[in-house]
């Protein structure tokens, strides 16, 4: 759960609101589609009450291209705090993919 689609490391892990903030045509045609997500403790997460003061929320991009004629999500960008620097990207963590095929470790 630590990288994932909207997702991130402790508790980015279990976003509880993911919305849509606005989306970006770049040049070479794919978009970018930015979401907020956020993070807000309930009774289940430490078995008390929430504190409210431990909710957040942060920026992830979608990177969206046309396959076929339909949208997939092609990659997923993760941004400094408070800043659109990005500091990851999934397909970061899945070097050994070549497109949807798993071809081993190239380290």
């Amino acid at each position: 759960m630590e990288f994932d689609l909207f997702s991130g490391a402790n508790e980015k892990a279990i976003p509880s609101e993911a919305k849509v903030e606005r989306e970006e045509k770049e040049t070479d045609g794919s978009f970018r589609i930015y979401v907020r997500l956020t993070y807000k403790e309930s009774f289940e997460t430490y078995g008390k009450p929430p504190s409210f003061a431990n909710s957040f929320d942060w920026i992830v991009a979608a990177v969206v291209v046309l396959q076929s004629g339909r949208p997939v999500v092609d990659d997923v960008l993760f941004f400094t705090a408070n800043s659109t620097k990005i500091y990851s990207r999934l397909s970061e963590h899945f070097r050994g993919c070549e497109g949807s095929r798993w071809v081993g470790d190239k380290m």
